[in-house]
């Protein structure tokens, strides 16, 4: 609400004169909506299951007051659950400013609402103001959001206050200021500490790449420090600009992107701080036209950052300083690629108000968005916004290497008891862009201003050369994919050069968050003399509320010097930086757009959730924990920085506690320290940091610890834990942000081996690398000798999880390599044992892996006709086998000529006939072949062959000639052996037709006689049995019983 505004309105109200003082006890009664109340857990701490089971019985959760305390909102028609202690809660309080500690009536207040208050009851509470003496200038309570929410209200009565604080929903009450601008210096001295020389400018090191954000008075623009061309008739100057010389802003534009003048149009002479934003502007970006433009050194005014660009917003119009909601400028800032907000205004009041809340609430929501905010030149007390959670504040010092705290700086602590300042920066006699207020006049000018509105920019800048660092790859994580970047190719053309053959390995890069820009600032800070440091009382602690963590020194972080020795290197090889918001394959701008809202604001972030997708991590709840194991440099002390983002007052700051464990389970923590700044050393074992008596948490959200190389050198290594001992649920559960109950962190540690990976155990077996035989390998469960392998219990070079069977030793018979003993020819029998590959699967084997032996069956002769025998009528012969094996034979008995042996005249055929005496029979001439010649010699024949058909059987014909010269006496068919012989077939037969009709009757007989004399046992298609059956092989041949 603009001065003009309140003043039309106080015109047409009267005034009831007096002032308020808070009295102790209010009678006035609450809304009619419902009311507050407190939920105590007997044990354990509030987290995301609990919260959302509220929500089922019409309850709204709004804010953690501690780990067990969770206060809601409850609606006259809801029931309250019964498992919980329930209490009232009220803290409503009124918040003063430095000089309004009373308000009185005609003052405008701004009455700030809980977090989460439904819109309803917000409304409710704002339209029952009028009953109790308060004018509305609007019916604006604000959205439903996770942060305190505000209206603005005309006090009428002076008893309005008290009703106001007694009204069941109100968190506080503040006065509405006058929001106050808060008055380069040397960029030398915050590059490397001293007055002359430019280190990181030298390098390529000054913001480019990066855009700056800044909320002021606004802009000069035809100053040289941000004009695009050295006049309107030069090269670079746009004719079709109304100011050829200022140019177009935008992307194209040498200096600035984006300049916001919906609030006002310009710096103007004559407005209260007039001047101010331009001298601001040039202290965080001045690049002097002259200087770019022609390749020179920086010079006139030129600021730290001079290669960034910058995205400025005039928020003082004629009436003052009149910044619009802070949610609104940080997103178009964040939107724009402008992570870094400087800020060097405020309100006179050291109270954590609705503004410092929407600082810390759009930091949480928006995790690469920083800002720095100037805490005033009030001396005791930090001024708000600059006494927020998340935001960087600060104060300044006088421009000298040795400098002392500039005289008005504010200090801490904040009223929550914070340090408050989180750095100095030099503010004392900074020269800067001098505003004329006129665009046209190509100016030069600079003049000279103090403060910590000059400091705060100062700082911002070096944030900006941060991140450029970390948006190149100078700082990078262990083991990151680097190339190679000459650097000439980096530095400004005025620069000598250094080692012309300096080859750089710069990493992937990406754009930090505002919590690892938080960690790295931490590190990049000099503690100042013992006469100076704590206001003059000196001692060891890494921060305070006098000087935050020190004066900003970039060479705290990196020393140019170290890479000035030529060759191949890897700039800052000592230091190791974790963001868990470190996007993998997106950018911050392009997260926005996809979770950043329609509304361009605040409320945008709540539309939809994010669970930390697309970022390394990790996101921690409570009780999850990250750990990283570190080889520190010989004779190096080490430090360690870790920052996260808290939620807005009033709720519970999130408690993430570092631990350092040596190997021999010593542990440090922050803040823990002797007086000589050594930190204390507590046996893990017995310690137990998870008690909040013993080791309660802090409100700080940057943490840090040093270990000096005293100590190191008893440890070849260390361990870094961050424990997430409590992360206040939002309603959100897996969930990272404002309403989520996962929270990231930016880890930094200096003097290290980045990529060392001795004490580091790459594959999580618990083997450290240079203990680990197998260090790729993960050998958890399956080391009982700790060497970092998986065992090989039976030693056959199958290591056991692989190992099919354990417990067999397979070497030399493992071909597949499951560490089974192979069966190479499938027959049931493993190849140690296995003396013969049998390729026929289907045949058994014995326990060798052999077919069983066929032992050839023997001939027994019984009765057998003599040599020179004659076959009268009756021939027989008797015989039997002997089948070792069992295995079956076939056996029987032919005449055949003496002269050919190919040829059998008559047989007869028996099948493995066990344990019985074989005889044939033949009739003469009945049994004789109806043709045959009749002279001549023949051979009695016992022959016998096994019927084992394995690929192992022996297929040959055991034949025994046992009768020689026989002779067949010719007979005709049914003749008696007294007759004379005639001959049965001679070649003299007779006619052709009889012998046609007896070759007809002789095909006829023989193929009766050969059907029966082939024995079939095999079935078409199957396979025949290994072993024969024992059956008679010819239905003519009967077995003759003795």
């Amino acid at each position: 609400m603009s001065k003009a505004w309140a003043m039309i309105v106080l015109a047409f109200m009267p005034l009831v004169s007096g002032i308020y003082a808070p009295p102790v006890e209010p009678e006035l009664p609450a809304t009619m909506m419902g009311n507050e109340r407190l939920l105590v857990l007997e044990s354990g701490v509030w987290d995301s299951d609990g919260w959302l089971e509220l929500t089922e019985y019409g309850l709204t959760p709004l804010r953690v007051v501690d780990q067990q305390s969770l206060l809601v909102w409850v609606p006259y028609d809801a029931s309250l659950p019964a498992n919980y202690d329930i209490k009232s809660y009220r803290d409503a309080v009124w918040k003063p400013g430095i000089e309004t500690q009373t308000a009185h009536v005609g003052d405008w207040v701004r009455v700030v609402y809980e977090p989460r208050l439904p819109v309803d009851v917000k409304l409710s509470i704002a339209d029952s103001f009028g009953a109790h003496g308060g004018f509305l200038a609007e019916r604006n309570v604000g959205p439903l959001l996770s942060i305190p929410t505000f209206t603005n209200v005309l006090i009428q009565d002076v008893k309005f206050i008290d009703a106001a604080l007694s009204i069941e929903g109100v968190l506080w009450i503040e006065p509405v200021l006058n929001t106050e601008g808060r008055n380069g210096v040397s960029a030398s001295i915050h590059e490397h500490g001293l007055l002359t020389e430019h280190p990181f400018w030298e390098l390529g090191l000054n913001g480019s790449g990066v855009t700056l954000g800044v909320a002021d008075s606004g802009l000069d623009a035809d100053h040289a420090c941000f004009r695009n061309a050295t006049s309107g008739t030069s090269m670079f100057a746009e004719p079709s600009a109304e100011y050829p010389a200022v140019g177009i802003f935008g992307d194209q534009h040498r200096k600035v992107l984006l300049l916001n003048t919906t609030i006002d149009e310009n710096d103007t002479p004559g407005d209260e701080d007039y001047r101010h934003g331009t001298h601001v502007a040039g202290t965080l970006v001045c690049f002097d036209v002259t200087s770019d433009r022609g390749g020179a050194v920086p010079a006139n005014g030129s600021a730290l950052a001079h290669g960034s660009k910058l995205l400025m917003q005039d928020i003082v119009s004629s009436d003052g300083w009149v910044p619009p909601n802070v949610d609104d400028l940080l997103y178009e800032s964040s939107a724009k690629g402008a992570f870094i907000h400087s800020n060097s205004w405020g309100d006179a009041t050291t109270a954590y108000t609705q503004r410092t809340a929407a600082f810390d609430g759009f930091a949480k929501a928006m995790p690469w968005s920083v800002a720095f905010i100037a805490p005033g030149n009030s001396g005791s007390g930090i001024l708000e916004p600059a006494n927020g959670r998340n935001v960087i504040s600060i104060s300044a010092t006088t421009k000298a290497v040795d400098a002392e705290v500039w005289g008005s700086s504010s200090y801490g602590p904040t009223e929550a008891g914070t340090d408050g300042v989180f750095m100095l920066a030099t503010g004392g006699s900074v020269q800067s862009a001098a505003a004329d207020g006129d665009w046209s006049s190509n100016n030069f000018n600079l003049r000279s201003s103090s403060g910590t509105s000059m400091a705060t920019p100062a700082a911002a800048g070096a944030a900006g050369i941060l991140q450029q660092m970390y948006q190149d790859g100078w700082l990078t994580g262990s083991f990151e994919n680097q190339h190679a970047v000459p650097l000439s190719t980096l530095q400004p053309p005025w620069a000598d050069g250094g080692p012309a053959n300096t080859t750089l390995l710069l990493g992937p890069g990406f754009t930090p968050s505002g919590s690892l820009m938080r960690a790295t600032l931490a590190l990049a800070a000099t503690p100042l003399s013992q006469d100076e440091r704590s206001g003059g009382n000196g001692g060891h602690d890494l921060h305070n509320p006098n000087d935050g963590w020190g004066r900003l020194n970039l060479s705290e972080v990196f020393n140019p010097s170290s890479i000035m020795d030529g060759g191949m290197v890897s700039p800052l090889d000592d230091v190791w930086v974790h963001d868990s918001y470190r996007l993998t394959n997106s950018n911050p701008m392009e997260w926005m757009e996809i979770y950043g809202g329609q509304q361009s604001n605040l409320s945008g972030f709540s539309e939809i959730s994010w669970d930390g997708t697309g970022a390394v991590g990790p996101f921690l709840k409570t009780g999850e924990r990250f750990q990283q194991r570190f080889s520190p440099l010989a004779d190096t002390d080490v430090a360690i920085r870790l920052a996260y983002p808290a939620q807005p007052e009033p709720s519970v700051v999130d408690d993430l506690q570092i631990r350092i464990t040596f190997p021999d389970g010593t542990v440090v923590i922050p803040d823990r320290i002797h007086a000589d700044g050594t930190p204390t050393e507590f046996n893990g074992t017995v310690a137990n940091f998870d008690n909040l008596d013993s080791f309660p948490g802090s409100n700080e959200t940057t943490l840090g610890i040093n270990l000096p190389k005293e100590l190191l050198e008893q440890h070849s290594y260390f361990d870094v834990e961050v424990v997430a001992r409590y992360v206040a649920p939002g309603g959100e559960a897996g969930a990272v942000g404002l309403n989520g109950d996962r929270i990231g962190f930016g880890l930094i540690v200096q003097g290290v081996d980045r990529d060392g990976e001795d004490h580091l155990d790459g594959d999580g077996d618990g083997v450290t690398n240079m203990n680990d035989l197998c260090p790729n390998e993960n050998a958890i469960g399956n080391d009982i000798d700790g060497d970092g392998c998986l065992d090989d219990d039976d030693g056959d070079g199958v290591v056991s999880p692989y190992d099919d069977c354990p417990d067999i030793d397979a070497s030399g018979y493992d071909v597949n390599n499951d560490g089974c003993i192979d069966d190479s020819d499938g027959d049931g029998v493993l190849d140690d044992e296995d003396e013969c590959y049998t390729e026929e699967d289907s045949w058994p084997v014995m326990t060798d892996g052999c077919y069983p032996p066929d032992q050839p069956p023997i001939i027994q002769l019984m009765s057998i006709p003599e040599n020179g025998t004659a076959w009268v009528d009756l021939f027989s012969m008797e015989w039997s086998v002997s089948d070792p094996d069992g295995d079956g034979y076939r056996s029987g008995a032919q005449l055949v000529y003496s002269n050919n042996s190919n040829y059998s005249i008559t047989d007869c055929q028996y099948q493995h006939t066990a344990n019985q005496t074989m005889k044939c029979i033949w009739e003469n001439p009945a049994d004789l072949p109806l043709q045959y010649l009749e002279d001549g010699f023949f051979v009695l024949q016992i022959f016998v062959q096994t019927t084992n058909k394995s690929p192992a059987a022996s297929e040959e014909i055991i034949v025994v000639n046992t009768t020689m010269n026989i002779t067949i006496e010719r007979l005709i068919l049914g003749e008696k052996a007294d007759t004379a012989p005639v001959l049965i077939v001679t070649k003299s037969s007779p006619p052709l037709v009889r012998w046609a009709l007896i070759g007809t009757l002789l095909a006829a007989i023989t193929s009766f006689w050969w059907s029966k004399r082939q024995l079939r046992y095999e079935a078409e298609g199957e396979l025949s049995a290994p072993f024969a059956q024992t059956e008679k092989g010819r239905d003519i041949f009967q077995e003759q019983e003795e």
